[in-house]
Formats: C-alpha cells, structure tokens, sequence
C-alpha cells in the first residue's frame, strides 16, 4: 500500500526488496511503476525483485530496462534476466554486449546452453574483443556447461582474440579445469595458453 502512495527514494528501496521475500502477482503492476522511477537506486532494486517474477508482464518491465539511460540500472536489468532466464532479453543483451558492457556478458554467459554459446562466439568482429573474451570465459568457468564438444567450441572462439582478456579467460579454464579425465577443451586451451605466453617472450 505505501508504494502505491509513493515513498522516498531511501525508504522505497527497502519496500521493494521486502516485497521480493514473498513475490505474488499482485505486485507486478506496483513494480512497474517504480521501474520508471526518476532515482536509478530505486529503478535498479526494482529490477532487481522483478527477476523473482515469472510474469511475463515482469519479463517485459525487465527487457525494457536494459534500455535505461543509466549504465547502473541497464546492469541490474541484465543480472535481473539472467536471473530469471528472461530469453526475451536476449536480442537486446547482445546488443548492450556490442557496446562492450559487462553486465551483459555475464548475463549472457549465465543464461547461455550450446546453442546461445555458438550464437555469441560466433560475434567475433562484431563485438569488442574484450567483452566477448569475458563472456565465452564465463560460459567456459561454468561446471553446469557441456559436453566438452560446446567447450571446445568455446576454447576455439576464444582462441581467435587476440585482446589479454583472452588469454586471461584460457588460462583461468586450464587452471580451473583438472587434468583427469583428460578434456579436449583443456587440452587446446593449454596448447593456445603456451603459445601465446611463449611468442611473448
């Protein structure tokens, strides 16, 4: 009810967030009057709880705010679709992704099966190097994400960018990733790994 009345910025940010504790459906349309609240704080807590919603009239609220002006709640809407697995999000995170914002990348990458993983390795040139390289990483760092043959799809695309971040996410995956049962992925990461830091020296 004080949200339908409006409450100050400070105060209805914690009114919201207690509303996530025990989401209903009624809710839904109190939150999307908040996600066009003037305060970033209170559009991105809002996004935030609506991610607990599988409402599709909170799905749209939460594509909708990957188009915020502010970069901050552009971010808690993205965490909010990975959270919720907001495939409609999808489209609209690669692009927050070709503009190289990684609160997109590690929501794709959170959100992403082999299908999605092949579509966002397959942006190479389309997308700055550095983001992509964070966000097949992230895919890679998963232990629910396989078979090893998605893997190694993923090691291969990495092993196209030539930005440090690249090299960073190779080298994490090796480290991460135990020798037995030998992984193919591990395998040609490491080779790419060894390469790259040996024609460095």
């Amino acid at each position: 009810d004080a949200l339908a009345w409006g409450l100050p910025p400070a105060v209805a940010v914690n009114a919201i967030a207690a509303l996530g504790l025990h989401p209903a459906p009624p809710d839904v349309p109190a939150l999307k009057r908040y996600a066009g609240h003037h305060s970033p704080s209170v559009r991105s807590a809002t996004f935030a709880v609506l991610a607990m919603y599988p409402d599709p009239a909170a799905h749209q609220i939460v594509v909708a705010g990957l188009h915020d002006a502010a970069g901050s709640v552009r971010g808690a809407a993205a965490a909010a679709a990975a959270k919720g697995h907001v495939r409609e999000a999808i489209d609209p995170l690669f692009e927050l992704l070709a503009r190289g914002e990684e609160p997109a990348a590690r929501a794709l990458a959170a959100m992403a099966d082999a299908e999605l993983a092949r579509k966002i390795g397959d942006q190479f040139g389309k997308v700055p190097d550095a983001a992509l390289a964070q966000c097949l990483g992230a895919i890679l760092k998963r232990a629910d994400f396989g078979p090893d043959d998605a893997r190694v799809e993923l090691v291969r695309a990495l092993g196209k960018i030539q930005d440090s971040a690249a090299l960073t996410a190779l080298s994490d995956y090796v480290d991460a990733t135990p020798k037995n049962p030998p992984r193919q992925s591990r395998e040609e990461a490491l080779k790419m790994v060894e390469a790259r830091i040996g024609g460095a020296k």
